[in-house]
């Protein structure tokens, strides 16, 4: 057993290039909201007569785009916007090892809730904002294989100690918020 999980994370640590990090905040994945995902053209067009939107106003063929972002503006008006931390966030991470984080499956499933309720989750992360090490591919295939929902994904959440924030909500709170 020992020596599987050796294997495997080799296989982790070898498949990515870790040393290679931009400073700055950086969006490494972005994902059609929810509301379009997998939509055809007609179920958009229904889309906007149910928000009241005339589709006369667009060229469905070249602005199907901005007939989408109209829909998306008059969707959002009553959802929330939240951001979210991975690391013992949504995960049990100790220190910087990353590669043995242990998914928090209730807090995975209750911010999926807010998902599929249509609101906005993006994921900020400050991996890898010490050591310099690019954790970017192996976050995005960890988010996908603990089945996390998300609009975006983003790195270069700057290290620090405290976040002091009028909106923030620790952790242990946000499960029964």
């Amino acid at each position: 057993m020992k020596i599987i999980y050796f294997i495997i994370n080799v296989y982790f640590v070898e498949c990515f290039n870790l040393y290679n990090i931009n400073k700055t905040p950086t969006l490494i994945n972005e994902k059609e909201p929810h509301l379009f995902r997998n939509k055809k053209p007609v179920e958009i067009i229904d889309k906007a007569s149910k928000y009241n939107i005339n589709i006369n106003n667009y060229n469905l063929v070249t602005q199907l785009d901005d007939l989408k972002e109209e829909i998306y503006k008059k969707y959002m008006e009553d959802k929330k916007i939240y951001y979210i931390d991975i690391d013992n966030t949504i995960c049990k991470t100790k220190g910087s090892n990353y590669i043995h984080s242990i998914p928090d499956n209730i807090m995975i499933c209750n911010l999926n809730k807010l998902y599929y309720k249509g609101n906005e989750l993006h994921y900020f992360t400050a991996r890898g904002a010490n050591s310099g090490k690019n954790w970017n591919d192996f976050t995005k295939r960890q988010l996908k294989m603990w089945h996390v929902e998300y609009n975006t994904l983003s790195v270069g959440k700057p290290h620090y100690d405290y976040w002091i924030d009028d909106k923030a909500i620790n952790t242990n709170d946000f499960i029964y918020y």
